[in-house]
């Protein structure tokens, strides 16, 4: 089997977030950001980037992971099937022909970038105990993921984020761990890979960045002092802008948006990158 073979401890990672701050920047109108802008901005990816991985049930920033399986009931796969959702729920469509047994990763897409280690001990008990986790399973002979296509670097994707065996995988929590590559990189979330468009979840990203730095803003102090009312216009650039009504407001966790859910459209796209199949894969 034809293999990409790079160091393990080489990085593939996209970096720390979906969105920088001079996307925000531009977004914003803020040519010049003063440091207070600045920390705003930063704070307001913080959040919006909470919230998106909240939604997802995952960080979708590439980056190496070690993780243990079973989580308990998640990410364990008794049956085939095909996992199917619609706007309310998603469900398993039994399937024939199991393939052995099969465990769900949390992250996705799982990359061949670098090579997964997957080591195998019935009493590894998570990594707790001395000497854990010596056996070590070969890739296509032991366990293979579940790779359903290629990204333009030639290296291979498994969408679904499952990972099959020849028998049954060990069903005791923490006996299983798994090291491996997952996520979207910075092109893949702009559009700039011709094979991964990962671009719904920078522009969900980015929307609710935003909308949680002009609240910020909205309620800033001005000249006249801290202003009350619900806005009826804003030049964000220069912090013009017009209120009317009460509103009140603050500038701690709430005004970043701490307590309000997700916009819709936001929800919309990021339906299709959920990992429905670990969130409900008992």
């Amino acid at each position: 089997m034809a293999t990409h073979t790079i160091n393990e401890g080489s990085e593939a990672s996209a970096g720390g977030s979906i969105v920088t701050t001079t996307e925000a920047y531009l977004e914003l109108g803020l040519t010049a950001p003063t440091p207070a802008e600045v920390n705003i901005v930063a704070a307001a990816i913080t959040k919006a980037e909470g919230a998106i991985k909240r939604y997802l049930r995952y960080d979708p920033v590439q980056r190496r992971r070690t993780e243990f399986y079973p989580m308990g009931d998640h990410g364990f796969k008794r049956a085939a099937g095909i996992w199917e959702a619609n706007d309310t729920q998603a469900y398993l469509r039994e399937a024939e022909g199991a393939a052995g047994g099969e465990i769900i990763l949390k992250h996705l897409p799982v990359r061949a970038i670098v090579a997964m280690v997957v080591h195998v001990d019935s009493d590894g008990r998570s990594d707790t105990t001395d000497g854990a986790f010596v056996e070590q399973k070969d890739e296509g002979s032991d366990f293979w993921p579940n790779y359903d296509g290629f990204d333009s670097g030639g290296f291979k994707i498994c969408g679904d984020g499952i990972i099959r065996h020849v028998g049954a995988w060990p069903r005791t929590p923490g006996s299983i761990r798994v090291a491996y590559t997952a996520g979207y990189s910075t092109g893949e979330f702009r559009s700039g890979d011709g094979l991964v468009d990962a671009s719904p979840i920078w522009d969900a990203a980015l929307d609710e960045t935003i909308r949680r730095a002009k609240k910020v803003f909205l309620n800033m102090k001005q000249t006249e002092g801290w202003v009350a009312g619900t806005k009826k216009s804003e030049k964000l650039g220069d912090y013009s802008y017009t209120t009317g009504g009460p509103m009140g407001g603050s500038t701690g966790d709430t005004a970043f948006g701490g307590s309000m859910d997700m916009l819709s459209e936001s929800k919309e796209k990021l339906r299709e990158f959920v990992n429905w199949g670990f969130e409900l894969g008992s």
